[in-house]
């Protein structure tokens, strides 16, 4: 396999270019892929170079998109066409067309489908950051999951329309999907970014659309860049390129960039959102940029690949500014490369969902046959933090800083968060904590879920324990029985202090039956461990009750509160449960 990469300043510069491919081309290539990212502002001139490969290559595949930058033998080139043409050995090429605007056009996923024997990975080229993206990308799931997904959206520099084309089409709405078919090759994808979460954390608890989110915590959601960095809506611009929203789903945190604001206070994001989801500001730190780097340019080297495409986001160009080639230089000495500046990123990592992304530099490594021992390539030299240059250096400076104060604020945040809802002696819940726990359980029974019963306890007879061996022993006695709590319910159970000696289990979907036997396993358990310094047994009494359908809260209690007191006259160290 080989990648030839030209960059093209004027149409006259194809003459070259077609000249020096052909000199490269070996004469059993299996397949020839061009693709073709375009900063033009003149359309028609890409479309005649497209037209013109592919008078020169007939059997040729032939795709493109305009950009917002194009990567160039790992540097930043701008208002070029970067024409990367990829010749295989063995491997297949299957071209999908979707023009979402044409209503008769059909999703490319199918004729993909039939393939995913032989298929190898495929890169998504998107026209436009719409509802049919995340419609795509959701159904690009039935693909298995140790196919690589990469690409892009395409980019666009200042107010034109963004498109992607063939040398036949041009598509400003819908998808490009090139499959690579083969046995002999392997296709591995990563994924960098390196922003901070900062901050503290809202829900958006409504959404406008797909890629809108209306409010955060029941406010508009501008307020976030108002109140915390001084950003008002007529101020709303590129400077927020730096502080994108990072929101968490599914246990992964992903960027999304603020595109503009809506005239009711909402934030139109480059991607989408749910409602639900937990979101924070974010901002750049270019050492974390760079680490993260690191890491790819690792990975790539131990693949040792044939080529590499680069889908880069544009907010990382501006970002970064002159140190575009710090970021981009080191790809250069571990394989040819190229690729462009997108308007978001698609890959899949591991078993995750398919997700489209922001702010992140998406690395596809291609190799054809098996490792040569011969081509085991070095580590590339990363840039240091004394090369970084310009406005960067301050930045870094400023980055270190507020993560050095958002960690420090927020272990003094856990440390507060702690002696709010916890019981400074036991370190189980305190009664606020529980009685929130329990009302949480019971609104109104968390709609389906099945049964929710408690244990309500008492030490007997405690204050003797207090009066005969002193208060220290006491707590020892309290401590370790709410070790035995601890360790007989599950890690969803809840366990709190009510008062004094007497302490609240909270058991979500747990029959009556089950919350009996948790209740005997924690009598029996505080009985068997004695911490009295004579060896003398404490033991406890427990009363058990599960919520009926239309009982209250306080009702709840009641029959909680019944039951530990028929405990008590029935002898104490034993169980009742309310029936």
């Amino acid at each position: 396999m080989k990648q030839l990469s030209f960059s093209l300043a004027t149409p006259s510069d194809l003459t070259d270019c077609l000249k020096a491919i052909e000199r490269n081309s070996p004469e059993t290539a299996s397949s020839i892929l061009f693709l073709l990212f375009s900063g033009w502002t003149d359309q028609e001139a890409t479309f005649s170079i497209s037209r013109e490969l592919r008078n020169a290559f007939p059997d040729a595949v032939i795709a493109g998109a305009s950009t917002a930058g194009e990567i160039h033998a790992g540097t930043l080139r701008l208002h070029t066409l970067e024409i990367t043409c990829m010749l295989f050995e063995t491997t297949k090429l299957e071209v999908n067309i979707w023009d979402a605007v044409d209503e008769d056009s059909d999703r490319p996923l199918p004729s993909l489908l039939t393939q995913k024997k032989e298929l190898a990975g495929i890169c998504i080229l998107l026209a436009d950051n719409d509802a049919y993206t995340y419609s795509l990308l959701h159904s690009m799931e039935e693909i298995p999951q140790d196919i690589p997904l990469f690409g892009g959206i395409a980019g666009t520099e200042g107010e034109q329309e963004s498109y992607l084309f063939t040398d036949r089409q041009q598509i400003l709405r819908g998808a490009l999907l090139i499959g690579f078919l083969g046995r002999d090759l392997t296709i591995k994808t990563d994924i960098s970014f390196g922003w901070n979460p900062l901050g503290p954390t809202f829900h958006i608890t409504r959404t406008a659309s797909e890629n809108t989110i209306a409010e955060l915590d029941y406010l508009p959601a501008h307020f976030i860049y108002k109140k915390y960095l001084a950003i008002h809506d007529k101020d709303f611009g590129p400077e927020n390129l730096l502080f994108p929203l990072v929101i968490e789903r599914q246990n992964q945190h992903m960027l999304r960039l603020p595109a503009r604001v809506t005239q009711n206070g909402g934030i139109v994001l480059f991607g989408d959102c749910r409602q639900g989801e937990r979101v924070r500001l974010a901002y750049g730190a270019p050492r974390k940029i760079m680490d993260a780097l690191r890491d790819v340019y690792l990975h790539c080297t131990d693949f040792v690949p044939d080529s590499i495409l680069l889908f880069n986001c544009t907010s990382r160009r501006f970002f970064l500014r002159d140190n575009t080639r710090q970021e981009l230089g080191p790809f250069e000495t571990i394989a040819p490369n190229a690729g462009f500046y997108t308007a978001g990123e698609v890959a899949r990592e591991s078993n995750d969902p398919v997700f489209l992304r922001n702010m992140t530099l998406v690395a596809a490594c291609f190799r054809e046959g098996p490792v040569q021992e011969k081509r085991r390539l070095e580590m590339p030299k990363i840039p240091e933090r004394e090369e970084l240059t310009g406005t960067l250096k301050l930045v870094e400076h400023l980055a270190n800083f507020i993560t050095v104060a958002s960690s420090e604020l927020e272990t003094a945040n856990k440390k507060l968060k702690r002696l709010a809802t916890l019981d400074t002696l036991t370190g189980v819940y305190n009664r606020g904590e529980i009685e929130k726990i329990l009302a949480h359980e019971l609104e109104p029974r968390r709609q389906k879920k099945p049964s929710v019963s408690a244990i309500m306890l008492d030490l007997d007879d405690f204050k003797q324990v207090n009066d005969t061996y002193g208060h220290a022993v006491g707590d020892t006695v309290l401590i370790t029985a709410c070790d035995m709590m601890r360790d007989s319910v599950r890690r969803g159970d809840a366990v709190g202090r009510w008062g004094g000696e007497e302490f609240f289990i909270v058991l979500p979907d747990t029959t009556l039956d089950a919350a009996k036997g948790v209740a005997e396993r924690i009598r029996k358990s505080i009985e068997k461990r004695s911490p009295l310094p004579d060896g003398k047994k404490v033991t406890a009494s427990l009363g058990v009750a599960e919520c009926g359908a239309s009982e209250s809260a306080m009702d709840f209690y009641r029959n909680l509160d019944s039951a530990l007191y028929k405990a008590k006259k029935s002898g104490k160290n034993c169980v009742i449960a309310w029936e």
